[in-house]
């Protein structure tokens, strides 16, 4: 006689691993499937998710990105970013606030841009503060 709990955990994890399956094979893995390379954005300083006393400064690698749709939002505004190419063809980029946010809460910066051969790529980061 089979106990109930193992039953339950055999469907669900038949369920969860059939979904996996079909969601990939619908692209799921995003442009590559189609020869085409979505932006990715790696390595943010501070951390994602990391607790500041206060956020002056904010950087982070984009990859397949072309630097001209590079768009960079701090909680929902517009902000400039220096864009530095590197030699593997990555992009350091470096945001400033007008001001450096001290006021306590979560801070969403968004990024998001095109690669060269025109596949999109969006990412948010959050930063928390507490002065």
């Amino acid at each position: 006689m089979s106990h109930p709990y193992r039953t339950v955990h055999a469907i669900v994890l038949s369920a969860s691993l059939g979904f996996s399956h079909t969601a990939w094979s619908y692209g799921g893995g995003g442009g590559s499937s189609s020869g085409c390379d979505d932006p990715k954005f790696l390595k943010p300083v501070p951390a994602d998710r990391s607790t500041v006393t206060a956020l002056a400064e904010f950087d982070f690698l984009a990859s397949d990105t072309d630097a001209s749709t590079l768009v960079v939002q701090i909680d929902g505004t517009t902000v400039p970013a220096e864009i530095n190419p590197m030699r593997n063809g990555d992009l350091q980029v470096k945001v400033r606030p007008p001001a450096p946010i001290d006021h306590p809460g979560k801070v969403r910066i968004t990024a998001q841009g095109k690669s060269k051969d025109g596949c999109a790529g969006f990412t948010a980061f959050y930063i928390d503060v507490k002065p």
